[in-house]
């Protein structure tokens, strides 16, 4: 009776954080295409979205990195993989202000494509965030799914602690879970 409850629990928890990953979304090809990189709360996170952006990288995409803490280690990671034309957004200190500043620095940003990269616990939530900004059917979500094999995993305790912490933010900043 108790594995079973417990097998239950680790199912509807690997279930609803696998639910809150916000993937998809449509590149309009006729516009041109920002790749929105945000910065992570420490460098192994931060690392999982900048091998994200390295695979979207290519020269149709201007890439764009967001915040304060980790900017001069996210360029010089992506001058690693010789990817040298980045934008730095280096003002803001958490999603909101990634938006907001992406925005006000970046006014281009109005009339083209926004690939946003951040991580699979924190996509759905950023999303929800820059849709106060801008318009939903220019976003498009590319979340890092490298982290599937990483302590954030949604098949972990960690990783469903990250989902249900990107929840309750996303109900208290922005009115909306899914």
């Amino acid at each position: 009776m108790i594995l079973s409850l417990s097998a239950f629990i680790y199912v509807t928890l690997v279930l609803l954080s696998l639910a809150y990953v916000k993937t998809g979304g449509k590149i309009d090809k006729k516009k041109k295409t920002l790749v929105v990189v945000l910065s992570g709360s420490n460098k192994y996170v931060t690392n999982f979205r900048l091998k994200q952006a390295v695979n979207l990288n290519n020269s149709d995409n201007v890439i764009v990195i967001c915040g304060k803490r980790m900017s001069k280690y996210m360029r010089s990671k992506l001058n690693e993989a010789n990817i040298f034309e980045v934008n730095v957004q280096d003002r803001s200190m958490n999603t909101y202000e990634d938006a907001k500043f992406l925005l006000k620095y970046f006014p281009q940003t109005k009339r083209a494509n926004i690939v946003l990269v951040s991580s699979l616990s924190h996509q759905r939530r950023a999303y929800n965030t820059f849709s106060k900004f801008f318009s939903r059917n220019q976003i498009v979500n590319r979340p890092s799914w490298g982290e599937l094999l990483s302590v954030y995993s949604p098949f972990l305790p960690s990783g469903w602690l990250a989902s249900l912490l990107n929840m309750y933010k996303d109900l208290l900043y922005n009115r909306r879970v899914l």
